[in-house]
């Protein structure tokens, strides 16, 4: 399996497990509250998105 192919599937396992986490709590998040979750996540997506970039430019 190639780089980008493990970290592209790293990337999407982790978005997914974060909207489980978002949806799946006993007490879910105010709607404000998940709002302000998917705002930080596009931040680190994108970060990861720019290390997947620098990992597989490098290759």
């Amino acid at each position: 399996m190639d780089k980008t192919k493990i970290l592209d599937e790293s990337l999407t396992r982790f978005k997914s497990d974060v909207q489980s986490w978002k949806t799946s709590r006993p007490n879910p998040f105010s709607d404000e509250q998940k709002e302000e979750i998917d705002v930080l996540m596009s931040y680190i997506y994108g970060v990861f998105d720019d290390i997947r970039k620098v990992i597989v430019d490098n290759d």
